[in-house]
């Protein structure tokens, strides 16, 4: 699965995880990349809410576009903090 406001390529999680969403592949210069997430990552929680699957995640992201905010990763057995910042949603003209 491909979320591509992310820049995150998503996939199943490792045994050792019961819930989250595993960082299969970080697109370069993308709000993923900058935030320093790394395949291998799991996220756990976007801006306080905790996501159990990649639709969750990309629901969650899309109400956060060109906001900065904290996204906890569980990282070689331990659980960090990353900031993010995503790009602002382009907006759609209509004529």
């Amino acid at each position: 699965r491909d979320s591509s406001v992310t820049g995150v390529q998503t996939c199943a999680l490792p045994i050792c995880v019961k819930q989250g969403v595993l960082v299969r592949s970080v697109m370069q210069h993308s709000s993923a990349d900058k935030a320093a997430l790394k395949a291998g990552d799991v996220i756990l929680r976007a801006d306080d809410t905790t996501v159990t699957n990649p639709a969750e995640l990309s629901t969650k992201l899309r109400g956060l576009a060109g906001k900065t905010f904290n996204v906890t990763v569980m990282r070689d057995h331990k659980e960090t903090q990353v900031q993010v910042t995503l790009d602002a949603a382009p907006e759609i003209s209509r004529h």
